[in-house]
């Protein structure tokens, strides 16, 4: 939906990713504006195709849009599924399990949880052994604690 969005306003697009991708504003007030973006490109699709298939731009859940932060920004932002979070949140003892799709505590939570690993350098040689340095990005990025995250919440 990206590539017809695209081709219908680039401008409007490229306006909403420059806004998704400005740390220097609130996070969920972004992602906010990105999601309303969407839904209102959407609305204009379906005006211009009424017999099309696509009732959906799949941001619903919030994956895309933590995909395309973890693209930009590895070091603060990874991939999101809520149910693995809620369940991992579970897992942790957490007083305040999330009911509903959170991704700004979702983000911070995996930051917390890096501090953490970073503490205990043998979990990061073991996964940095499986990394080759033509292949793989070899940068600061959460996908450690993405990976833990999702370990626990899977019940590993």
């Amino acid at each position: 939906m990206m590539l017809e969005f695209w081709k219908m306003d680039a401008p409007m697009l490229r306006l909403m990713f420059d806004d998704l991708f400005n740390e220097t504003r609130d996070t969920e007030a972004r992602i906010g504006r990105f999601l309303f973006g969407c839904d209102e490109l959407l609305r204009d699709y379906r005006r211009l195709h009424p017999l099309t298939a696509e009732n959906n731009h799949y941001h619903g859940d919030y994956r895309m849009v933590a995909l395309y932060l973890a693209s930009r920004y590895p070091e603060s932002y990874a991939p999101y599924e809520f149910l693995t979070f809620q369940q991992a949140m579970t897992h942790f003892g957490a007083r305040d399990v999330p009911q509903q799709n959170d991704l700004v505590r979702y983000f911070k939570v995996l930051r917390t949880l890096m501090t953490f690993l970073e503490k205990e350098p043998a979990v990061e040689q073991a996964m940095q052994k499986h990394l080759h340095p033509k292949r793989h990005f070899l940068g600061k990025t959460l996908l450690l604690a993405e990976d833990f995250c999702r370990f626990v919440g899977e019940g590993g």
